[in-house]
């Protein structure tokens, strides 16, 4: 029905909405983020991971990035990059004192092998 369409397509518009607003501030982590997150959902997992990389790689202290960063390599088949993206991600959750963080990707890392 009605519902149904509009749910089906909320995706789109929602990724037209932060690229705009990247357009105006690309730097910023929050809205990279989110995209990063949406591009997820869609299935554009190559697209998440550049821009996932892109946050770390400004900002090495955003824990969540790096998560995300290795949930995108992993759904990639990129094993050996997720492994690194989740170091990288423990140590950046240590420096922040951010422990649960720290603990989940430890449990990711030791899931992967």
């Amino acid at each position: 029905g009605r519902a149904g369409n509009a749910i089906g397509n909320d995706r789109m518009p929602r990724i037209e909405q932060l690229q705009k607003l990247l357009a105006a501030d690309p730097e910023d982590s929050f809205l990279n983020f989110a995209m990063g997150m949406e591009l997820m959902k869609a299935g554009r997992i190559e697209e998440a991971v550049e821009r996932f990389g892109g946050i770390v790689a400004r900002d090495p202290t955003y824990v969540a990035a790096h998560a995300q960063l290795a949930k995108a390599f992993i759904a990639a088949g990129r094993t050996d990059q997720a492994r690194s993206a989740l170091a990288a991600g423990i140590a950046a959750a240590r420096k922040a004192g951010d422990a649960h963080a720290a603990q989940e990707m430890e449990q990711n890392l030791r899931l992967l092998g």
